[in-house]
């Protein structure tokens, strides 16, 4: 399986991979730009930790940093708190806007945690930071006074980021989909009905290899003579998969033979055999009755 097979099965289907990744990614473009907007990205920095001179002494039992390590395991479990449903649900409660908020929340460098609120409109996100580090700070209250600990929030600190619609990535994305839709279905059709999609599968159906490969018109003068000078004068000329009018005229000029483009007789053939076009039941047929054949890849 040579990789030029691939290539040249790329190349046949080129005009229509491109027609319809331009299509695709220009949709893609359009409704981008139409109907996606700017999002705002509130991220909010903090570290959480206890009070210092108030550990209890079950944090030895984490070792020699074992205040480290408590303060690193209760970094887990601020994080999870807003897994639950209800975090984001009060957030969304107290600043009442007309689309809600985000909540995300991602542990960084042991005590660190990273908020993450997510609006449409700038001072919703800045006032949603805001919330977020109040309604973190009433569990933390409740967490501390249930357990009898002294956990507190330090150096809270909002960026605000602005987010603009991917309107060229999102037009590049939907270009290269196209293409590979095109690819996709094209081996999924050809594969069904039974087209000789590569080079290979034509050699192997009929049995051996091609005597040659005319992949443009420049290439049809040259071929052809090479192509007289291993085949037997007299043999019939077919095309599998294509119309030989287009060639007929350089193919008695180099070979004996006449063109058959009815129905198929016993003999000698030289087929041309058009890739993407031929298909494998015609193939086994001439290979099963044709007296001998060669065959040249199209």
């Amino acid at each position: 399986m040579d990789i030029r097979n691939y290539l040249s099965f790329l190349w046949r289907i080129k005009w229509k991979a491109l027609a319809v990744g331009i299509v695709c990614g220009v949709s893609a473009f359009v409704y981008t730009f139409v109907f996606s907007a700017a999002s705002y990205e509130a991220v909010v920095f903090m570290s959480v930790g206890m009070e210092q001179g108030v550990y209890p002494d079950q944090a030895e039992a984490f070792g020699a940093r074992g205040v480290t390590e408590a303060d690193y395991y209760f970094a887990q479990t601020v994080q999870g708190w807003t897994m639950d449903p209800s975090f984001s649900e009060q957030v969304n409660a107290v600043i009442d806007a007309d689309e809600p908020v985000s909540v995300s929340a991602r542990q960084q460098e042991r005590q660190n945690i990273i908020f993450s609120v997510v609006s449409p409109y700038i001072d919703v996100a800045e006032f949603a930071a805001d919330v977020t580090v109040q309604e973190l700070q009433e569990r933390l209250a409740s967490y501390n006074e249930t357990m009898k600990t002294a956990y507190k929030i330090a150096n809270p600190e909002v960026t605000i980021w602005t987010h603009e619609p991917r309107v060229l990535f999102n037009g590049v994305v939907g270009f290269l989909i196209g293409i590979l839709l095109v690819i996709g279905f094209c081996l999924v059709y050809e594969y069904s009905v039974g087209i000789v999609s590569f080079g290979f599968q034509a050699s192997e159906v009929l049995g051996k290899k091609s005597l040659c490969r005319i992949c443009c018109k420049k290439q049809m003068g040259e071929k052809l003579k090479f192509i007289s000078g291993v085949v037997n004068k007299g043999v019939h000329v077919f095309g599998v998969g294509m119309d030989l009018g287009q060639i007929k005229g350089g193919i008695e000029e180099v070979i004996d033979g006449h063109v058959i483009e009815g129905e198929f007789k016993k003999g000698d053939y030289l087929l041309f055999v058009k890739i993407g076009s031929a298909k494998e039941k015609d193939l086994e047929f001439i290979k099963r009755f044709a007296d001998s054949f060669e065959w040249v890849e199209v």
